[in-house]
């Protein structure tokens, strides 16, 4: 095991089990899903190349076909797009798509083209249309069971309980008969063709079935003969794809023995031996050949044949009347072809002007007549024949005739390497290759074309000089000195060109300089990668902008500005380790520079340490500032403060912050970016019995893994809507607070005003209301009977409030419900506090104003002392909590103001403070205990409360069903 160990890579991130994994099309990207959490990582590298995407219950995760985007499915929360590159959602289905399934499945697959996206669950597939956003259905009839699917582009797998039924991926209709086995089928998967399908059944069995009995109209596979026939010409399939792959030698032995095996040999085969003896310079054994073909049978490949061995002899007059038989014996289809093989064969009898005017014929008829495929092919030869024609007006020195005709070259697409292989077949039957001028020709084609400011054409032609062998260029002195000087010339032609387009922001331009001059191989190339790695990576290449700083480290490793262009591409790349490794790299070379100037510029710039050293404090104040502890909604863990520290700086926020400052610290952004990533979501609450608790929430070690319950759901709805709203940290009075600790529920008591005033938001669970929500809810909830509800509603800056099933209130999708003038109308008609004080309010300026009142009716608490600490962070005071004294204690508000909380009835009293503001800075506040009557009469307004709400005393649980 240990050898095969060593040729593994590991990925880590994922805390729990990965439910799904894919790599991309081009091999490079790797995306893994578990944990409500979505990972990309390089497949090369393992370094992840995302942030961690946040999705619920994800059950499967997938590339499109191009790798551009990836599409995950979740068992309740639809289906998502994100881009590959960046990160971005593209696309929420919200719950539409879910696979409605916790059961490990396979439940996405793409078209060929990436727009349509099919989700498999459990009842029928989902078909979403990337490009409009729309979507459609279709059953799965009969079954209930967990879906997989696959396909192959055309059409789908889809598996549920025990049978696989396939479906058209354009008309989404059923295709071919259903596919049954005796048991469960647990996966499935496809051929890259379609044409098998393997099923995995419970049981360990697996079957594997021939798709083309299923479904024979969709594949074409027809009868295939054993011999792959061409125009004119025939031959085994081996011996014709050795001589489209351009192996004469091989070809002509895999003939020979075809030959041999059978007493009389094809005309056909004789023939096609005949034209590949003719590229092997076997003229005579050539014309043996075609002679034997023509004996057996008369036929225009065997006339061609030895038209072409003739030509080769020097015989043009008898090529030229061999070729006319083959006319005699052809069939009309095959007559377009001999007409352009005659064309290349006048061509090749040095009649090279006629020859290009037949083709050009040819050509303008076979437009005429819309057949695109003879259009293709004559095209090609067109290219092929001003290729040869001006290579010999170069060799004959006629450079006026040779630009036109470079030009023509150039203008016919798609050039001659980009035949396909059955039609450049065709054109070898005359076995000629053109193998370009001389170099002497060569030398004067490039200087026209540097005359005449072509200088990357001129380039291309100087380096295939360069690359002809030693031995050709050695024999002349005089070409190894014109390379020297051309190079040379280039060299300082091209690269201030470039620099001058690098800083025109012309990037392509730039990097087209650039190449050309690294193409010469110039002894000092360093300074130009650097460059040109700066131009790629202005366009977001990062890749080849990588790719060139490692080549330019590697050519001067004493220079720093390759380490600088390297920590700038791997910086885009978002490889933020790597950039600062890179960065810190180019410091030290600064540092040991043998040159002054170059180690004066160390004071320009600041070192990752230095970055880290200005962020650390940053985060302390936000930490001392926050809750004591706090759920990570991605994982689900409670964490302290030194743990969430430790969670920011593995984040890729820290490392891009860190690796971004390289001459100053900017305070400003610092400030911002650990801002948003420690931003945290608290939640108030009616508590309704048996809440998951801190203990609870330790025992398991997540809030993921509490037991199904209606309370531990209503935690996780809450830490899920924190993380719909980008969001990583919630906190729950229920779990956060060691309530077993006296200090820890002491200091948590008398922080927590400050704590929801700090808050990114508020989440306000109002389970007595149904949905959809009617004006008026919220007042009447068991929520706003708790003495803790001002507080939580006040402090807040932003809050927002959901039914019973986690939507909002009165449907208000608004980012902050303070700025919904209609529900806050509705709170301030019931707490007699105006919209504008409970959407800003502050402490320092409770008695501004005219005479306020402040009514806080059916207040009702577990802990009559609670009536008091609620009111803590309201008033600033400075009160401390001590469970067991009763309310009748009196307290000071700071600067003096005056007041008192007195002891009422014993049990859950009615409370009504009433603050005036007078002439000086004096609160008064009065306890009014109502009647037990008022009380009842109070719980029937509101309903029942749920058992023990009124008896729980005990100081530890002090904010509990609160």
């Amino acid at each position: 095991m240990q050898p095969l160990m060593k040729k593994c890579s590991n990925f880590t991130g994922h805390k729990s089990r990965i439910c799904a994994i894919d790599i991309s099309s081009d091999s490079t990207r790797i995306a893994s899903a578990g944990g409500g959490v979505v990972w990309i990582f390089s497949a090369t590298s393992g370094i992840r190349l995302l942030p961690p995407l946040l999705h619920y219950k994800i059950r499967g995760v997938k590339f499109s076909p191009d790798g551009g985007r990836f599409a995950t499915a979740s068992s309740d929360s639809g289906c998502r797009i994100y881009s590959t590159h960046n990160g971005d959602m593209l696309f929420d289905s919200d719950s539409q798509g879910s696979t409605n399934t916790s059961l490990l499945v396979t439940p996405l697959a793409w078209s060929s083209d990436g727009q349509k996206l099919f989700v498999a669950s459990t009842t029928k597939v989902t078909c979403f249309n990337v490009s409009n956003s729309s979507s459609s259905e279709w059953l799965i009839r009969g079954e209930q069971s967990r879906a997989s699917i696959v396909s192959n582009g055309k059409f789908i797998a889809c598996s549920a309980g025990s049978s696989v039924s396939l479906w058209d991926c354009v008309s989404h209709r059923q295709i071919g008969n259903i596919i049954k086995h005796p048991v469960e089928i647990k996966c499935i998967a496809l051929s890259p063709s379609g044409g098998y399908l393997a099923c995995g059944l419970k049981g360990g069995k697996i079957t594997i079935h021939n798709l083309r009995d299923v479904l024979p109209g969709y594949f074409d596979d027809g009868s295939r003969a054993a011999a792959i026939r061409l125009p004119l010409v025939q031959g085994s399939s081996e011996a014709l794809k050795s001589w489209t792959q351009d192996d004469p030698t091989h070809t002509e032995m895999l003939l020979s023995e075809e030959i041999t095996r059978v007493p009389s040999p094809s005309h056909y085969v004789l023939a096609t031996r005949a034209l590949i003896r003719v590229r092997l310079k076997h003229v005579t054994l050539a014309i043996e050949d075609a002679m034997e073909s023509l004996k057996v049978q008369s036929s225009p490949i065997g006339h061609i044949a030895m038209a072409v061995a003739l030509l080769d002899k020097g015989n043009r007059e008898g090529a030229l009347c061999a070729f006319d038989l083959a006319f005699h014996d052809c069939e009309l289809q095959d007559i377009r072809f001999l007409l352009l093989l005659k064309s290349i064969l006048v061509f090749e009898c040095r009649n090279q002007e006629e020859a290009i005017t037949r083709v050009e014929y040819l050509t303008t008829r076979a437009i005429d007549d819309n057949d695109d495929e003879a259009t293709y092919l004559y095209s090609q030869a067109r290219t092929w024949l001003d290729a040869v024609l001006g290579a010999m007006c170069m060799k004959m020195g006629n450079y006026e005739r040779v630009m036109p005709l470079i030009e023509c070259v150039m203008d016919l697409a798609p050039k001659y390497n980009n035949v396909l292989p059955s039609k450049r077949c065709r054109l070898k039957i005359f076995g000629r290759r053109f193998n370009g001028p001389d170099v002497v020709a060569q030398q004067r084609l490039c200087e026209i074309l540097y005359a005449a400011e072509r200088t990357i054409e001129a380039v291309k032609i100087l380096v295939n000089i360069i690359r002809t062998s030693d031995e050709e260029i050695q024999v002349c002195k005089a070409t190894v000195d014109w390379i020297a000087d051309f190079t040379k010339k280039f060299t300082t032609t091209l690269e201030p060109v470039g620099d001058e387009a690098l800083r025109s922001a012309k990037y392509d331009d730039a990097i087209t300089q650039y190449s050309a001059v690294l193409s010469l191989s110039p002894p000092s190339p360093a300074n130009l990668l650097i460059k040109r790695s700066r131009a790629r990576a202005a366009k977001g290449l990062w890749d080849d902008a990588l790719r060139d700083a490692n080549e330019a480290v590697k050519a001067d490793p004493s220079c720093p500005w390759g380490y600088d262009a390297k920590h700038v591409a791997l910086h885009g790349a978002k490889l933020y380790d790597g950039a600062i490794n890179a960065f810190t790299s180019m410091l030290h070379v600064i540092e040991q520079s043998h040159d002054p100037a170059i180690r004066e510029l160390r004071k320009n710039y600041i070192s990752p340490s230095e970055t880290i050293a200005a962020i650390d404090p940053v985060i302390l104040g936000m930490l001392k500032s926050a809750p004591l502890v706090i759920i990570d909604v991605t994982t689900g863990c409670l964490c302290d403060g030194p743990e969430r520290m430790r969670i920011f700086k593995a984040d890729p926020s820290f490392k891009e912050l860190v690796s971004s400052m390289t001459r100053e610290v900017d305070n400003e952004r610092i400030l911002r970016v650990v801002a948003n990533f420690f931003g945290y979501v608290m939640f108030s609450h009616a508590w309704q019995g048996n809440e998951p608790s801190f203990r609870d929430v330790n025992k398991v070690q997540s809030v993921w893994r509490l037991p199904n319950t209606p309370l531990n759901e209503k935690l996780h709805n809450f830490c899920k809507e924190t993380r719909r709203l980008g969001y990583h940290w919630a906190w729950s009075d229920t779990c956060c607070i060691d309530k077993t600790t006296s200090s820890i529920l002491n200091q948590s008591l008398t922080s927590m005003y400050k704590w929801y005033a700090d808050s990114a938001a508020t989440l306000v669970f109002l389970a007595g209301v149904k949905h959809p929500s009617n004006l008026g809810d919220l007042t009447r909830c068991l929520w706003m009977t708790r003495a803790w509800t001002l507080q939580e509603l006040l402090a807040p800056k932003v809050v927002l409030f959901y039914d019973c099933k986690w939507k909002p209130y009165l449907g208000d999708t608004g980012a902050n419900h303070k700025e919904s003038p209609e529900i806050m109308q509705e709170l301030a008609d019931a707490i007699k506090i105006s919209r504008g004080a409970i959407a800003k309010f502050s402490p320092d300026n409770l008695g501004g104003g005219a005479r306020n009142f402040v009514s806080l009716q059916r207040a009702n608490a577990t802990v009559e002392e609670d009536v008091a600490y609620s009111l803590i962070g309201i008033f600033k005071s400075d009160i401390r909590p001590h469970y067991g004294e009763g309310v009748g204690r009196s307290w000071t508000p700071p600067g003096g103001d005056c007041g008192a909380l007195r002891r009422g009835h014993r049990t859950c009293m009615v409370w009504e403070v009433i603050v005036i503001q007078q002439l000086s800075p004096c609160f008064r506040f009065r306890l009014q205990s109502n009647s037990l009557q008022a009380l009842h009469r109070s719980k029937e307004r509101i309903g029942n409360l749920p058992r023990g709400i009124m008896s729980q005393s005990a100081p530890a649980r002090g904010l509990e069903y609160l």
